[in-house]
């Protein structure tokens, strides 16, 4: 033996004490068992450069290299890499085991194979060339293999862009076949029991359209075809002739299948509501997944390395199980059943992924458990996951029977409210009531602002103030407006109040209504803006009162919920399909306070004042609760709806639209809309006034020193009092002559009824004018034919009360000579003249007096008093003429 050969063989014993490698034995395949596990005959050699060839094996360093496998680790596995790995194989057999085996390499994701057999020609296959290339066309790699008592080497190169995993089995021909229809049957079991589960949800969503079913069966039919396409059947059935997408086809539908996993948990789980935290990293992780998809799909298209991408979304997996575990646990801690179920389905999947993840990343070993445990727990979370769901219908199945219930409840409940029926209309004769009594309460006031405006105009000498008198004098007016159509509420809600659309100029009746709402802002302390288009209809048909009793609500209602902050009213002209005709959308904006959402359904209804607040029941209440619902109505009225925006600490923004008439010029009022009243005298009572002596009573000082100065400037000589018991006593003077009493009702010391019954007594001829903030109160025990004369209301209009001196002062001077007139009646003409003013005949009145007018004209003037009074409808004074 040469050196050379002898220094080779004892590098070779050398190396096979030293690394256990070389052929020191071989692994015997004997008669049984058919199928042998040759983990515990692999040895393996890395290759970083993928530079090694066959004959490179032969090199002492490099044979040096390879390493035996442990069988304690399971299945050959080397996780993500890079590198080439060569496994090389020493087999041999008895004699009388059968001489051919076959070779399987049960993992289809190795994108370059080659098998190299002593004596044969090199098989180059895998998964990115076609199946034709394989030996023994398979979902696997197969390789038929010849054994001789003689130990024989064989040597594997794999490449894989996938997880690189080679489980290496020996198989006897007559038990491989035997072995793949059995494995073929449980994948065909397993997959068709996927199948049934996603057509079985996908009819439920068709049939209930709850998008819970649509997810579940978008994740079953995902995750279904990435196990498909794990196991190889995706290349030998469906995909063929595309081996680079069979190579990301896996990861690719189960990175969709996660996606659509975590969809169906967050609703299923209702995550969004519950929890908006983990809601926000579930969205995270499901946005990882579609990341990882689209890199998957660019991959096919650009060929570059991605295995780094796929460990991170292993990760990414676990950390979305942890993520939904723990919201179905929080949700099962709230005693949801079928949160339950859930969490057990999704620990199942979960416990499995995390399996197969360890395994693929070759912290445990990896067998027949750990490299099916994805499928088993997938398999075990979509029956749980059936059960979660219908555990889900059923609960609403029986919420749904329990609002059925709760429907006839409300029926039951509806039937005893109608039986309150007389109740409900004591209540609301008690808010009219009270609605009165609070109308008493704030006309008082007013009548004292309006009168000092009215002293303020005139420059009165007894009061300095001199500006600010039209200003105040007009909202005074429309304060008391506002009043009278708060007692309209009744009407409003049995739909008895009418509009009544007049010729408006729009621009000076937003700028007027810009100064109220300014001056309004300005008092509460906050800052006021008026946004208007620079292009405004010039005149249009409207309620300008009932509009500008909305706007008015609105924007007091938003200066008590606001301090320190901003009002803004705006208003914008929009067009309409008519040419005539347009649409003002109105809105009132401030930053107040706001509203809660429980109150919003609530906010437009009567007396509800927001906060908890209750209908105020005291006579002095600051508000009633009426604006919203009055403005509601009114917009209702006017053909829209009034709606409310509102965030709690953010304000409130009140907004409704009407649609107006434009006008042409020539109907525009030539007036304004809110004119200041005018105080002129009639001209037959002008002439007159410096004779005529007039009585008030007013207990309210305020109210009485408008009303004396009112009269006086027009020389009316008048005399006060302070209640009705001293009117009485100025009347017992009788040194004095009144032509005219002008009372108060209510007086603490007596009231007006109290005056007129002792003017009636007394003093028949002398006209009794009765003021009042609210409806005439008849006290018990007054005659039924005790009646003023005039009944105005507070404040009053001075032209209205000018018109009814006018009315009632000129027949009293004339009643001297009418007296002496009427002494010449006969007895039977005076009983039949009283009998007609008994039963109110005026007509009968007028021919009785043409008729004696005609036959007795020496009392052509008592008969011109007659006609007077019949045509005005003056009773009293036709009692006074018939009695005289």
């Amino acid at each position: 033996m040469s050196w050379p050969r002898l220094l080779a063989c004892v590098c070779r014993c050398w190396l096979v004490l030293v690394f256990g490698i070389g052929h020191a034995s071989a692994f015997e395949l004997g008669v049984q068992p058919a199928r042998v596990d040759l983990a515990g005959a692999v040895e393996y050699l890395e290759d970083p450069t993928r530079q090694l060839q066959l004959q490179d094996l032969a090199r002492p360093e490099v044979a040096a290299r390879f390493q035996p496998w442990r069988v304690a680790h399971g299945t050959p596995s080397f996780g993500y890499t890079a590198s080439a790995y060569w496994l090389r194989l020493c087999l041999s057999r008895p004699p009388a085991a059968p001489a051919d085996w076959l070779l399987e390499l049960s993992y289809p994701l190795l994108s370059d194979l080659e098998f190299h057999a002593p004596g044969q020609p090199v098989i180059q296959t895998g998964a990115m060339l076609p199946l034709d290339s394989r030996p023994i066309p398979d979902r696997y790699f197969v390789f038929p293999i010849s054994l001789e008592p003689k130990p024989a080497c064989f040597h594997l190169r794999a490449v894989s862009q996938e997880a690189l995993v080679l489980p290496l089995l020996a198989w006897q021909p007559a038990a491989y076949q035997h072995s793949q229809q059995r494995e073929l049957l449980l994948h065909g079991l397993y997959h068709g029991g996927l199948l049934a589960l996603l057509l079985y949800n996908l009819l439920l969503f068709l049939s209930l359209r709850d998008r819970r079913f649509l997810l579940y069966s978008l994740y079953a039919a995902t995750f279904s075809l990435g196990i498909f396409a794990g196991n190889g059947f995706g290349r030998v059935f469906l995909w063929p002739d595309s081996p680079r997408f069979d190579i990301q086809a896996q990861a690719l539908f189960l990175s969709l299948a996660a996606v659509f996993s975590v969809g169906f948990a967050c609703d299923f789980l209702q995550t969004r509501l519950q929890f908006p935290r983990l809601h926000g990293w579930l969205s995270a992780s499901a946005l990882g997944f579609a990341a990882v998809l689209l890199a998957l799909l660019a991959q096919l298209a650009l060929d570059f390395e991605i295995s780094g991408l796929l460990q991170l979304n292993m990760f990414n997996a676990i950390l979305m199980g942890v993520l939904v575990s723990v919201a179905s646990a929080l949700v099962w801690r709230r005693r949801v059943r079928s949160a339950g179920i859930f969490l057990l389905a999704w620990g199942s999947l979960w416990l499995g992924a995390v399996v197969a993840t360890l395994q693929l990343l070759v912290w445990i070993p990896a067998n027949f458990w750990t490299s099916y445990s994805l499928q088993i727990g997938a398999g075990i979370e979509m029956l749980l996951l059936s059960l979660a769901l219908a555990d889900t219908i059923r609960r609403e199945r029986e919420r749904a029977f329990a609002f059925q219930a709760q429907a006839l409840e409300s029926r039951r409940q509806a039937h005893e409210l109608d039986l309150q029926l007389a109740t409900s209309r004591q209540l609301a004769r008690d808010k009219s009531e009270f609605l009165a009594r609070v109308s008493h309460e704030l006309r008082t006031p007013l009548s004292a602002i309006i009168g000092y405006a009215r002293m303020l105009r005139r420059g009165s000498d007894r009061i300095t103030l001199h500006e600010g008198s039209a200003d105040i004098e007009r909202s005074g007016m429309r304060l008391l407006r506002m009043i009278e159509e708060l007692l309209d509420q009744s009407r409003l809600s049995a739909g008895g109040m009418r509009l009544a659309p007049a010729a408006l100029l729009l621009r000076p009746w937003l700028d007027e209504i810009g100064r109220a709402g300014r001056l309004m802002a300005d008092s509460a302390g906050n800052q006021f803006e008026l946004l208007l288009p620079d292009q405004l209809p010039h005149r249009i048909e409207a309620d300008g009162l009932r509009l500008r009793q909305v706007l008015d609500n609105l924007l007091g209602n938003a200066n008590r919920h606001t301090h320190g902050g901003c009002i803004v009213l705006s208003c914008v002209v929009c067009p309409t399909e008519l040419d005539d005709c347009i649409r003002l959308d109105f809105a009132v904006s401030d930053s107040g306070e706001g509203i809660v959402p429980s109150e919003l359904d609530r906010i437009f209804e009567p007396f509800f004042m927001g906060q908890g607040g209750q209908p105020t029941p005291s006579l002095r209440a600051k508000r009633m609760g009426l604006g919203l619902s009055i403005s509601r109505d009114l917009v209702r009225l006017m053909g829209g709806e009034l709606r409310v925006r509102s965030q709690p600490g953010q304000g409130s923004t009140f907004y409704f639209s009407v649609a107006c008439a434009l006008l042409p010029e020539a109907e525009a009022p030539d007036r304004p809309s809110l004119a200041v009243v005018a105080e002129r005298l009639p001209t037959s009572l002008s002439r007159r006034r410096g004779e005529l002596r007039l009585l008030i009573a007013e207990d309210d000082p305020a109210a009485r020193l408008s009303l004396v100065d009112l009269l006086e400037a027009q020389g009316f000589t008048v005399q006060a009092a302070s209640s009705g018991h001293a009117l009485v006593a100025l009347l017992a003077d009788g040194t004095q002559r009144w032509d005219a009493v002008v009372t108060d009702q209510l007086m603490p010391d007596g009231d007006g009824w109290t005056v007129l019954n002792h003017v009636r007594t007394h003093w028949p001829s002398v006209p009794v004018v009765v003021l009042s903030a609210m409806a005439l109160l008849r006290p018990p025990g007054c005659p039924a034919g005790l009646d003023f004369d005039a009944c105005l209301a507070k404040p009053v209009d001075p032209s209205q009360l000018f018109e009814t001196l006018e009315r009632l002062l000129p027949p009293l001077r004339r009643s001297h000579s009418v007296g002496s007139a009427s002494a010449g009646l006969e007895p039977a003409e005076r009983e039949a003249l009283a009998a007609l003013v008994r039963v109110g005949a005026v007509t009968e009145i007028e021919e009785w007096a043409d008729e004696l007018r005609q036959r007795r004209p020496e009392l052509d003037g008592f008969a011109q008093c007659l006609l007077q009074a019949a045509r005005r409808l003056e009773l009293h004074e036709l009692k006074r003429l018939a009695t005289a």
